[in-house]
């Protein structure tokens, strides 16, 4: 979350008698774990809201636009799942909510503001969002980066049209296959030719040995020209 902070729940009814001081508005919490969640119906609603805007969602992903909606059935119609986004970290001072007030004014603009305490989530607090999605015009990989782009442009939660929701940075998604080629393309381009045997003996059967292979032979041979000059 970036500054000032992300609003959940502010349509949330409360129930407090009137108390000076208090939340005027309401929150969400998970009733599980007690901290703050952003609903993944509210994660749903705010993807499937950009695609009113087919111009946008075609600039994103590159697909003409008669395509969009075809991608957007795909997407809300056919089983991809939203989660609800849960916190992974707090801020730098170990918090996660704080205070923050409205102040409208009275008839006269320029006199006598009344603050009202509300509560959100403070900036610096890191979620996780997570998704069951499924290959189709766009594959897993491809839907998570829509996603990021979307919700980093447009936030979540109440009174985003200030500043409230918005988010600093989206990890990209992996899916398993995209990690292990990672993983392989780090053992791949290390000059240690014992690490490379290791992967071998642990992994006799991978498609890409050869490559591995043929990394040991340069990396020896090379020695070899050391030793030589």
């Amino acid at each position: 979350t970036t500054y000032p902070g992300l609003i959940l729940g502010s349509g949330n009814a409360h129930e407090l008698p009137r108390i000076e001081g208090q939340a005027i508005l309401g929150f969400h919490v998970d009733h599980t774990s007690g901290l703050p969640v952003i609903a993944g119906s509210s994660i749903k609603g705010v993807l499937r809201s950009a695609f009113k805007h087919h111009e946008y969602i075609s600039e994103l992903t590159n697909l003409p636009q008669e395509q969009v909606k075809s991608l957007e059935k795909k997407i809300f119609n056919n089983g991809d799942i939203f989660f609800d986004a849960t916190i992974e970290k707090e801020d730098s001072f170990g918090k996660i909510l704080g205070d923050d007030f409205l102040a409208p004014h009275g008839a006269d603009s320029l006199k006598n503001p009344i603050p009202l305490r509300l509560i959100k989530v403070l900036p610096n607090v890191t979620f996780r969002f997570d998704f069951e999605l499924s290959d189709g015009i766009l594959s897993k990989s491809e839907k998570s980066k829509l996603f990021q782009n979307i919700l980093a442009d447009l936030g979540l939660g109440a009174k985003t049209n200030v500043g409230y929701g918005k988010f600093e940075t989206f990890t990209k998604f992996q899916s398993e296959e995209e990690k292990e080629d990672e993983k392989f393309a780090t053992i791949l381009n290390s000059d240690n030719p014992r690490a490379l045997k290791n992967f071998i003996d642990s992994n006799p059967n991978h498609p890409r040995i050869s490559e591995l292979e043929e990394q040991i032979f340069l990396i020896e041979k090379n020695k070899e020209a050391e030793k030589f000059t």
